[in-house]
């Protein structure tokens, strides 16, 4: 649906057309309903075309909180998946902690502005992760070809007068001299080369 939206889009930008957009309440609710094709959508649009125009009127006295109260109910699916943060945090942190900020700014600051601050948020998480890349040092499982971290576990050997050092992000400008710190703590004797 986004694709679609996103194709409709560019080409309704070429031609100086409205753009289209949909309501994510109402994809929630079609998605619960089991609908799947074009004509669930249609049949959404026919309902609530009939609700604004029949029923309108008899919803206007109804208070806020009673009209807030029947989204709400229908987008219980959309609210249920806050319990997937736990199974989010433990397969990566960062990621999770994205997805928690971006939730609290868009309750606290309205959609638009949460989404940019959750955009904001990520993108300065991405820039934090490559100026501090992890970089270690590793060494040979016995009796394997296979390298490991040489903090990680205890039975690893390191190969006498080599040094095997891995920086697990790429290596621009802005971490340029944080690997050099890194690299000439894990290997002192390489200190004279890495100036030159």
């Amino acid at each position: 649906e986004l694709i679609a939206f996103g194709v409709s889009n560019i080409f309704g930008g070429c031609f100086s057309s409205f753009v289209a957009s949909t309501a994510l309440s109402r994809t929630a609710v079609q998605e619960s309903t089991g609908g799947k094709s074009q004509v669930a959508g249609l049949i959404s649009a026919l309902i609530v075309m009939i609700v604004i125009l029949a029923l309108g009127p008899f919803l206007q006295p109804l208070q806020k909180s009673v009209l807030a109260g029947i989204v709400i109910a229908n987008l219980k699916g959309m609210f249920m998946q806050v319990s997937d943060v736990r199974v989010l945090w433990r397969q990566n942190r960062t990621d999770g902690l994205i997805w928690i900020a971006a939730c609290l700014a868009s309750i606290v600051l309205g959609l638009d502005m949460g989404l940019l601050a959750g955009l904001l948020f990520e993108m300065g998480t991405v820039v934090a992760r490559t100026q501090f890349p992890s970089c270690t040092s590793l060494g040979n499982i016995p009796n394997t070809n296979i390298y490991k971290n040489i903090k990680d576990y205890k039975k690893i050997n390191e190969i006498p007068g080599i040094k095997i050092f891995k920086c697990n992000s790429p290596i621009y400008f802005a971490n340029i001299d944080y690997f050099k710190e890194k690299l000439r703590d894990e290997a002192s004797f390489l200190s004279e080369f890495i100036y030159k």
